[in-house]
């Protein structure tokens, strides 16, 4: 059995090799790139980078705390969900950055 799937799998990684893949390294075939993120959800990322964005026409990546939403982050203001879904729907991408922001290496 351990054969037979090993044949298979050697006639598959043929079949992948023969056929002409091209692949761009950048939308658009662009020389380099650049991702834009932002980490916590803070407010001053809200009034001060969005609109900076914006403006320039570029679109980024806000890593947001669940539970901090509308409160702070060690005594920083914090976006609220009206804020965030504002974002969203200016094309930017929204992530989690966890819950409730501790470190995974922590029991």
């Amino acid at each position: 059995m351990k054969k037979l799937f090993f044949i298979l799998l050697l006639a598959v990684g043929q079949q992948i090799n023969a056929q002409e893949v091209t692949v761009a390294r950048w939308l658009g075939n662009a020389r380099a790139a650049v991702s834009y993120t932002f980490d916590d959800g803070l407010m001053d990322q809200y009034t001060l980078a969005f609109p900076e964005l914006q403006k320039r026409g570029i679109h980024a990546t806000f890593h947001i705390i669940g539970s901090k939403v509308g409160g702070d982050h060690k005594g920083t203001p914090c976006m609220t969900w009206e804020q965030i879904r504002q974002l969203h729907q200016s094309g930017h991408e929204i992530s989690s950055h966890g819950y409730r922001h501790i470190g995974l290496n922590k029991p």
